[in-house]
């Protein structure tokens, strides 16, 4: 069989590549093939709860983050709320995600193996698998069986194939990073062409808008934000639009520019995610919090839960975060960390490095603070119940100091008496007054210096003080 003149020079540097593939840790297919996860990995489902006032655009952003660094790590199984929530949706969505893995790792075998007709054909049926499956975490797989595709076209010699659909993924992903094993150099400076341009023309903009709840609106796999809202930034080309919100069925639509509304669709699970919420939200601390979540996650069947608490600080540029990892059997905390983020950047961002530390490793003793949430003052702080004794304390040393007071009083009248009529005793009274004076003084002192004390700890205390609130395992 005599090859067409690139696929010759396709197959003389394949030859290269293979063994290429196997040392070069940057080679672009080395994790073209997504293998399935061990079964020993715990499943995890991750939780963002707000304390008081709505925060659906913070949330929002440290729920994605939080998702992608598991789907990134090589310790748990995510399980998406979600696809907990609607099994019947998420089975049809994990059917096309499997359908699209599969296509794509016999594209890649082929490919390796200079079948590459094979290869386009399979790549071509992975891409129509991803097109089906939940694009807010597959979009990355999807660009993987498009350059799949371009590579095989190019070693097939199909000019103008090559043409057309390197110009959809690049526009798709004007970033992604074509391998030089497996295109020619023109080809390569075409895509840097095409990269430029698509960059320069990068000002569409779609308008989203979701009912009936404001959903969080992923853009090619891209967290954007939560409707409505507008999508920006965009290449001249068809985006994959996909919203989700818990309890509801994900939807999906490919949109150009203009205004697009997304409907969404109650699942089954949508009561008990919303009384959940409701526990969630009565619960006056962290570690209830951490029990409430890990009893609702292990009715999901996640083995574990993480906890993502957000609340507004009393500086009202700031926030106050709190994550904390528990096994959902046992009911233990296996990791903690709180942190203060500044509201003029993205949440998600700023959570990156405690997250993945806290998805890292287990700590053997951790504990989570019974820290209360209310931002009222004086209710469900830590020192609130330091101050209180101290309250109690000083009203018992000011009346006993009264006491005292009083008793010092009729000494001294008792003393006039006895010295005006010059009988004996007089100087044993006098005594006595002066000893109960100076104790009504010093009760009385004390007694006001902790009332003063207990007063602040009870309505002006701070509302996280990191050495003295008592702590549980939840």
């Amino acid at each position: 069989m005599i090859l067409p003149p690139c696929r010759i020079w396709m197959s003389s540097r394949l030859g290269l590549v293979c063994v290429a593939l196997s040392v070069t840790p940057g080679s672009a297919f080395a994790e073209s093939t997504p293998s399935a996860a061990p079964p020993t990995r715990p499943t995890l489902l991750i939780l963002s709860v707000a304390d008081g006032p709505p925060l659906p655009t913070e949330t929002a952003s440290l729920n994605a983050t939080a998702e992608e660094l598991v789907d990134r790590s090589n310790r748990f199984e995510l399980l998406p709320l979600t696809d907990a929530l609607d099994p019947a949706g998420a089975a049809v969505r994990s059917k096309a995600r499997e359908d699209g893995e599969r296509e794509l790792s016999v594209a890649q075998g082929a490919l390796d193996s200079l079948d590459t007709q094979r290869s386009e054909a399979a790549a071509g049926r992975a891409i129509t698998a991803f097109e089906h499956s939940n694009l807010s975490r597959n979009f990355a797989r999807l660009i993987r069986s498009w350059v799949i595709k371009v590579a095989s076209e190019v070693a097939n010699g199909e000019a103008r194939a090559v043409e057309r659909d390197l110009t959809t993924l690049i526009r798709l992903d004007p970033r992604v990073t074509l391998p030089p094993n497996y295109f020619t150099p023109e080809d390569l400076s075409r895509a840097a062409q095409l990269k430029r341009e698509t960059l320069k023309s990068s000002e569409g903009r779609i308008e989203v808008r979701t009912i009936p709840v404001a959903g969080r609106v992923y853009a090619d796999g891209q967290f954007r934000g939560v409707a409505p809202m507008t999508v920006t930034g965009l290449t001249p080309i068809e985006h994959a639009l996909t919203t989700v919100y818990p309890g509801y069925s994900a939807s999906s639509q490919m949109a150009r520019r203009g205004a697009v509304t997304l409907e969404l669709h109650a699942t089954e699970g949508l009561g008990g995610y919303e009384a959940a919420l409701k526990q969630l939200a009565a619960a006056p601390d962290l570690a209830a919090k951490a029990r409430v979540g890990a009893r609702y996650a292990r009715g999901l069947s996640a083995d574990q839960l993480l906890l993502l608490a957000l609340r507004r600080d009393v500086n009202p540029s700031k926030l106050k975060l709190s994550l904390a990892r528990v096994d959902t059997r046992s009911g233990k905390s296996l990791a903690f960390e709180e942190l203060t983020l500044d509201t003029n950047e993205p949440s998600g961002v700023q959570a990156l490095r405690p997250l993945q530390a806290l998805l890292a490793t287990d700590n053997p003793h951790p504990v989570l603070p019974a820290e209360a949430s209310s931002t009222s003052r004086g209710q469900g702080r830590p020192l609130s119940m330091v101050g209180r004794v101290l309250l109690g304390t000083g009203a018992a040393l000011v009346a006993s100091g009264v006491t005292l007071g009083i008793l010092a009083l009729r000494e001294q009248h008792a003393y006039q008496e006895v010295h005006t009529v010059g009988a004996s005793g007089a100087h044993g009274s006098q005594l006595r007054g002066r000893r109960e004076a100076l104790a009504s003084d010093g009760l009385n002192v004390g007694g006001l210096l902790c009332l003063g004390v207990g007063g602040y700890f009870t309505f002006f205390g701070p509302s996280s003080p990191a050495p003295t609130p008592s702590r549980e395992n939840p």
